[in-house]
């Protein structure tokens, strides 16, 4: 049993001084065989400290750590590398020498900010809306005529637009006697809206124009044409593509000797781009 245990000691001894590193001399590509193929399995850079675990011929089998899959082993080429063994290996033999002060810390330096963004605004704005008008005056006087009404918006900055406005309403009579009413109304002028919030968009606007009234009694028609103010204003609730609209408008149709007032009611989808 003493003599075993002294065998196995020896054996031991003699296979750990036996064992063998290798230094990497140049930068070296580990091949998965004893043979050079387009793409090695790793490239040990220089300094690297390997394994060996046999050799054959210009090559030599070595044990490295790869940082993806562990220990692994391949086959390096002799002339890349230096062979030491484990008892003679390299060391840093160097006497250290005071550590040198620490660096002042740099200062640091300004962020430059960033120039303050324009408030987003559409460029053009279009409506398409229901309108409800009410007429109240000596020449003409209706309580509800509904129809129609479209506006085109350029906005040349997130405040300021120009409207181009075109309305339909019409009213049937109610007896024979009642005519059927039609009143066109076309405007244009600017428009002010405060853009502060990204949901809802107030706004108010002064338009100008004319308005084509037509009159019908069984068959027998009559039509006028009058200078026309309408100011007016409203919110637009959305996002930046599409938003609901209700406005309201004072309404003055300057027929001839007899001024009217109108009231418009619009309610309608407002398409941006």
């Amino acid at each position: 049993m003493r003599l075993g245990a002294t065998l196995l000691v020896f054996v031991i001894s003699t296979t750990a001084s036996a064992q063998q590193f290798a230094t990497v001399t140049t930068n070296a590509p580990i091949y998965a065989a004893a043979q050079e193929t387009p793409t090695p399995l790793r490239v040990a850079a220089v300094g690297s400290r390997l394994r060996v675990l046999s050799t054959e011929g210009d090559w030599v089998q070595v044990e490295y750590n790869d940082p993806q899959l562990g220990r692994r082993v391949g086959w390096v080429l002799r002339h890349y590398i230096s062979l030491t063994s484990h008892d003679l290996r390299p060391m840093d033999l160097s006497v250290p020498e005071a550590a040198p002060a620490p660096p002042a810390p740099a200062q640091p330096t300004a962020v430059p900010t960033a120039p303050a963004t324009s408030i987003p605004f559409p460029k053009w704005e279009t409506l398409l809306g229901w309108s409800f008008l009410h007429v109240s005056g000596e020449f003409l006087d209706i309580n509800s005529a509904l129809g129609w009404n479209v506006s085109v918006a350029g906005n040349v900055s997130p405040w300021l637009g120009i409207v181009g406005d075109a309305a339909g309403n019409y009213k049937t009579g109610l007896t024979a006697n009642d005519p059927d009413v039609a009143i066109h109304t076309f405007t244009g002028g600017p428009r002010f809206s405060a853009r502060n919030s990204p949901v809802a968009v107030p706004f108010a606007e002064f338009l100008v124009g004319f308005t084509r009234t037509s009159f019908d009694i069984d068959g027998v028609g009559d039509s006028s044409t009058e200078f026309t103010i309408q100011p007016g204003g409203g919110v637009d609730i959305g996002n930046e593509r599409v938003a609901a609209r209700l406005s309201f408008a004072w309404r003055r149709v300057f027929y001839e000797g007899t001024p009217t007032n109108m009231f418009r009611f619009v309610g309608g989808v407002v398409i941006r781009r």
